[in-house]
């Protein structure tokens, strides 16, 4: 699929991303809502940065619905990886 998505990739830190996107995110969000992140430092990515945030703001969006009046348990989350190396931003 080409809708000229190409042409708007930039070679990025995804973090300001991310958490940018949190924060649009949990607008409107319940209090009781809580994001951690774990990110990692020095990874850059080629991205549209307008559709990884849609895609952050989805997930986290999609994570809450999925958990409306359910008790707590454990902690799901986004497990983006890198190298085998873990990275967690969870809604606890």
């Amino acid at each position: 699929m080409n809708n000229g998505s190409a042409a708007r990739r930039q070679l990025l830190d995804p973090n300001p991303l991310i958490i940018e996107a949190a924060a649009l995110a949990m607008l409107g969000a319940e209090d009781q809502v809580i994001l951690r992140f774990d990110l990692a430092d020095g990874v850059m990515v080629s991205v549209d940065p307008v559709q990884i945030q849609q895609v952050v703001i989805n997930l986290i969006r999609n994570a809450g619905r999925s958990r409306a009046g359910s008790t707590p348990a454990g902690n799901p989350g986004l497990h983006p990886r890198d190298g085998g190396r873990r990275r967690n931003m969870c809604r606890g």
